[in-house]
């Protein structure tokens, strides 16, 4: 309750400080299930606009799929599909207007909650037993439960004609009752080490949505194929070392999640679910895939990181619909040539962590440059010695991350890069930088630091009139080019210590008044 409490604290004091009609935006500090702030953001924001809010805010320990707002006196929960409800946050504040109710702290199951005939979203930390008063909520369309650990299901709970979806967390086992709301649609399921998937699930056949996740599961049931509605499974962090061959029979199914798990490859069927968008299954133990994935014809997202993959299939080449790809953290050592087939694609990871033992490619192949859509590309921790000229064909591309590999000089087609705004080349072995450069009229931040034998800029640098974050740190520069003075958009220049002359410092930050010079210790650069 605390966190709850703390919600309307924040709340109550950002109305007193902001007096604006644009809601002003918290997200709850030190929230580490929060990813991708902006554009969780930017959804809110653009959900926020028709509701004409104060006040938001976001947690997803607390909601996930829902945000708090406040309207004048009132506060609301509403979420990402445009749906808000009137929000109190303990049984005090409750009454026949309210539509959703947290109650988070541990408690018998409350009597009075029966009498909340509008209740549409319930979140309850219940001790033991359910009451047959939930029957009562006849408005009720998500129940969510924590930490009922021995408690009974009450059999009232198929009464609720609206319930399409149910979250139970913490649970030690699955009620019966459960296999009777045959009007369910979402079903989640985390935090239940003890919980065995069962056959009796099959009977939800309206399902839309699965997700079993911080669990123990280890296999999953061949019967599964009955969920022909199913759009959405979420299995990650689980302890699964396989798929049965009916995954096939998902038709339907659009996006499959299946992190942080044992499996070492996936079944040929995988290419009958021609309706599937997104397939992550980043940190397993893959060690092939099957050709079959090139049937996917619908597949926009594939993240593999943190696999054990040598080699692609050419099969997979054919899934040119493919828009996000994530390769990092295999020990991949070459991509096929027919990379270059995957028009569409936007993002592509093929980076490693530093410390692990992941992608030693040597090359990038020449197809690359047909990459016309090619708009984020991260080799970083390789060994690539040198890039392909064909780079320069990508036309699209806005951020390349080299960093730590081998390369000691760039192709001259990078000035071709227009669009280009973020580029690290932190930890190479270049000795000059082609006077191509100069084109790059979009860049925004330049990483050169940890090039040693590095021992000069271009000459018209200065063109770079869009760039903000320059690092020269740990390189052999000594003295900047005149046209630097030009860079007004300059915000910081990273440099070691005794780098660079006390008196042309001076004389660059007079040019550049908003400069701001930051020295790090050679030796700590990385």
């Amino acid at each position: 309750m605390k966190k709850i409490l703390l919600i309307s604290c924040c709340l109550c004091l950002s109305m007193y400080l902001f007096g604006q009609k644009k809601p002003v935006i918290l997200f709850l500090l030190d929230d580490p299930m929060i990813e991708k702030t902006e554009e969780i953001q930017a959804k809110i924001e653009a959900q926020s606009l028709s509701f004409e809010l104060d006040t938001i805010l976001y947690s997803s320990e607390l909601f996930k799929e829902y945000f708090l707002g406040k309207k004048g006196e009132s506060f609301y929960l509403m979420n990402f599909a445009g749906q808000q409800y009137l929000f109190a946050e303990d049984l005090a504040q409750a009454d026949t207007a309210t539509e959703a109710l947290v109650l988070r702290e541990p408690m018998d199951f409350p009597k009075k909650i029966g009498q909340l005939k509008k209740l549409k979203y319930l979140q309850l930390n219940l001790n033991g037993d359910m009451g047959d008063e939930i029957g009562q909520l006849q408005e009720l369309q998500t129940l969510q439960l924590w930490q009922n650990q021995g408690g009974r299901f009450s059999s009232a709970i198929k009464k609720l004609p609206k319930l399409e979806n149910l979250i139970l967390s913490g649970c030690s086992k699955l009620p019966w009752q459960l296999y009777q709301l045959k009007s369910l649609k979402k079903l989640s399921i985390e935090l239940n080490t003890e919980i065995t998937l069962s056959r009796s699930i099959n009977q939800l056949s309206q399902l839309e949505e699965l997700s079993w996740t911080y669990s123990s599961l280890e296999r999953l049931d061949g019967n599964m194929a009955v969920f022909k509605r199913l759009k959405r499974l979420n299995l990650g962090r689980n302890s699964l070392n396989s798929l049965p061959a009916t995954i096939g029979g998902w038709k339907n199914l659009r996006e499959l999640r299946l992190s942080e798990n044992n499996l070492e490859t996936l079944p040929a069927a995988i290419g009958q679910c021609q309706a599937l968008e997104q397939l992550i299954v980043q940190d397993n133990a893959l060690e092939r895939l099957p050709e079959s994935m090139g049937q996917l014809k619908q597949l926009k997202t594939l993240v593999l990181q943190g696999n054990q993959l040598e080699r692609l299939p050419a099969g997979l080449m054919q899934a040119e619909a493919l828009r996000i790809l994530d390769l990092g953290d295999n020990p991949l050592r070459q991509l096929p040539e027919e990379i270059g087939n995957l028009k569409q694609l936007e993002v592509l990871n093929l980076g490693k962590d530093q410390l692990s033992e992941g992608n030693q490619l040597v090359s990038l192949p020449n197809s690359l440059g047909q990459l016309q859509q090619l708009e984020k590309l991260i080799v970083n921790n390789n060994r690539l010695s040198a890039l392909p000229n064909s780079l320069g064909n990508c036309q699209s591309i806005r951020e390349l991350e080299l960093i730590n590999n081998r390369l000691t000089a760039l192709p001259s087609s990078f000035g071709q890069l227009k669009k280009l705004e973020v580029l690290f080349l932190r930890g190479n072995n270049l000795q000059a930088l082609p006077d191509s450069l100069s084109g790059l009229q979009s860049l925004e931040w330049l990483d050169l630091s940890n090039n040693n034998r590095l021992t000069a800029l271009p000459e018209d640098i200065g063109a770079l009139d869009q760039l903000k974050n320059l690092d020269i740190s740990g390189t052999g520069i000594k003295h900047l080019p005149k046209s630097i003075e030009n860079l007004y958009s300059l915000e910081y220049l990273v440099i070691h210590k005794g780098q660079i002359s006390e008196e042309e410092l001076r004389q660059i930050h007079k040019s550049l008044p908003f400069l701001r010079t930051y020295l790090v210790e050679k030796e700590n650069r990385l």
